[in-house]
């Protein structure tokens, strides 16, 4: 049964000594205990080791490997060739689990028949409160074969994902060329090799919002998108997922054109009229942009200057 297996928790951490204190006790606090902690450190300049050190000493299950600043991508990588259980759970350093998220997932695996990547909602929180919930609605919530809506945007989030062995060892490992977005990118591989998604609509963590959130630079994160769709597109040649790809690809380009546009604090309206009417033609399915592009090119007795002022606060949303 998945309930006896050991599950291998790999978290990399990288100057997180004000956080990672939480996301250890959360691990240790787990009621399934048959655990296999890794911890790697990305070259921290901080207390990281030191505080990860006094955890193993209190708890055999944990080990702390260290390596050179090379990004999380390779930290993961460097826990994967370390783990040897039979599952693979991912914990960012600044997240917390609930306690009986490892027991609930596995349970929920022995349910389903061939299930090998098990995830869950979780909520948001600023490590004092919780600020709202993943899938809020329930018809938000991926279920069934979530490989449709995962070719168009990541939707499962790393610290909620326990993954078997072997679908590992069939996609391969994250991507380390990538910035961000490493995650989406290793799922759209495990999707390729016969992902079979089992999810809790109940939230077992809670995901950290705070200064230290690589997702929280949005041109970054566009640039990224497209670069790993890109390159799904130059991989996949079934047909079905390469069209997935292509179209999820021009949209992509659209958000970048959206993203870069953004990061000018003032544009002027002909830039802005020009990037909204680029981005729609990029992906004309996307209509709220070309509406967009049609109010803010309106004159200023129609409130041309009004939209034109909103819609740059509001096209990448």
């Amino acid at each position: 049964m998945h309930a006896e297996a050991l599950v291998s928790v790999i978290i990399p951490a990288r100057d997180a000594a004000a956080v990672i204190g939480d996301a250890l006790e959360s691990v240790r606090a787990q009621q399934y205990t048959n655990l296999q902690v890794i911890v790697v450190d990305d070259g921290s300049t901080d207390e990281t080791p030191e505080i990860v050190r006094a955890f193993s000493r209190e708890d055999p299950r944990l080990r702390l490997v260290r390596q050179e600043r090379t990004g999380v991508s390779a930290a993961r990588n460097a826990g994967l060739r370390e783990a040897t259980g039979k599952w693979i759970a991912f914990l960012d350093a600044d997240d917390v689990w609930f306690p009986d998220k490892l027991a609930a997932q596995l349970v929920s695996a022995d349910a389903t028949l061939g299930a090998n990547f098990l995830f869950s909602n979780y909520t948001f929180w600023d490590g004092q409160r919780e600020l709202g919930t993943r899938y809020a609605k329930r018809k938000q919530f991926p279920h069934g074969d979530v490989r449709k809506k995962l070719a168009r945007w990541n939707v499962f989030g790393t610290s909620s994902v326990v993954v078997s062995r072997s679908l590992v060892d069939a996609a391969g490992a994250f991507d380390a060329s990538l910035s961000c977005g490493e995650d989406w990118d290793l799922w759209l591989r495990m999707a390729e090799c016969g992902m079979r998604a089992r999810g809790i609509r109940r939230p077992l963590l809670r995901y950290r919002v705070w200064d230290g959130n690589m997702s929280r630079d949005a041109l970054a994160n566009a640039e990224c998108d497209l670069r790993l769709l890109e390159k799904a597109v130059m991989r996949c040649n079934e047909r079905g997922w390469r069209s997935r790809y292509l179209r999820s690809t021009r949209k992509a380009r659209g958000k970048l054109e959206l993203a870069r546009l953004r990061a000018d604090r003032e544009p002027s309206p002909d830039a802005l009229r020009a990037t909204l009417w680029s981005a729609w033609r990029a992906y004309p399915r996307h209509l709220k942009w070309l509406l967009w592009c049609g109010l803010a090119w309106g004159p200023a007795r129609l409130g041309g200057r009004w939209w034109r002022t909103r819609s740059h606060s509001a096209i990448d949303r």
